[in-house]
């Protein structure tokens, strides 16, 4: 199985893998679509380009992706065997073809929504956190400092 890592000198790599185990509470995911959130992932290769090691560890990129479960621990609630999922959690959502993801990193994503749109429940997620977070009210002025993904979405929601 594929999966694109980064070297603790920020290199960035695609490597043959082993396939993930199923571990309580979670489910396996065949990744459909994997988004790349280019601000964040570009500040953990940077990090690690700043202060190398040669310490051959490689960490994962990714922590938001849309796949098929193709396997659930029988403790999983609301989740069955080919449900489209939304996948969160870096370490879990990985730009990987497989990926183990706890049951509360993931949600069945609705008919109708594309496996591109679901791809970016995450981002959303984080975006609308941190709009909930300023308790913003009707005819506030605010100001969103970032203009990547999330940013964007962010500054959607404010305006909305």
């Amino acid at each position: 199985m594929k999966q694109v890592l980064f070297t603790s000198r920020g290199e960035v790599v695609v490597k043959d893998v082993e396939e993930p185990k199923l571990k309580g509470r979670g489910v396996i995911v065949k990744t459909k679509v994997s988004l790349i959130s280019t601000g964040t992932e570009t500040m953990v290769i940077n990090r690690s380009r700043e202060k190398p090691t040669d310490d051959g560890k490689l960490s994962p990129l990714g922590y938001s992706n849309f796949g098929t479960v193709v396997d659930k621990d029988e403790k999983v609630n609301k989740i069955e065997k080919s449900d489209g999922v939304a996948c969160a959690g870096a370490g879990y959502a990985n730009h990987s073809e497989m990926n183990y993801v706890p049951q509360n990193l993931i949600v069945k994503t609705p008919k109708g929504l594309s496996p591109d749109e679901s791809a970016f429940v995450t981002l959303g997620t984080i975006a609308m956190h941190g709009v909930r977070k300023a308790r913003l009210e009707m005819g506030e002025s605010a100001v969103v400092i970032g203009a990547g993904i999330v940013g964007q979405i962010a500054a959607q929601l404010v305006k909305a």
